[in-house]
């Protein structure tokens, strides 16, 4: 187990929810497990909210990796589920896509920012980007 020093915990980053960095903090420990195994040699890019969701943030980046590899994978897996299910489409234009849900695999790109699995949303009440499977 490692430690660290929270300062300021009692600071609210959800102001209008009463949610403080404790409480990220605590949030954030109980899913570590899972999302760090879903984040796992995966490039990362962080944006952080010191004063709170409503003040400036600013970003920590560690990018590099396989970015092609990961596209053409993606596009690979994008047209299989999309022959598979009726109900995706890989169609950017909802004129040609239809009601179909949209399966954007061009955010595996370079420079494409996807939020990670069990992160909190800088909105009011932290939504939280809950993976589907």
């Amino acid at each position: 187990m490692h430690t660290f020093l929270l300062t300021n915990p009692e600071r609210l980053v959800y102001p209008r929810d009463g949610i403080t960095r404790r409480d990220v903090a605590e949030y954030f420990l109980t899913v570590a497990p899972r999302m760090l195994r879903a984040m796992a040699g995966r490039p990362l890019q962080f944006e952080h909210w010191p004063d709170g969701i409503d003040r400036p943030s600013w970003f920590q980046q560690n990018v590099g990796g396989e970015a092609e590899q990961a596209l053409s994978f993606a596009r690979q897996l994008g047209r299989a589920v999309a022959r598979a299910v009726p109900g995706v489409t890989l169609e950017r234009d909802p004129r040609r896509g239809g009601d179909r849900l949209f399966l954007d695999v061009a955010q595996n790109g370079w420079g494409k920012t996807l939020i990670a699995p069990y992160s909190l949303r800088a909105r009011d009440g932290a939504p939280v980007a809950t993976p589907l499977g």
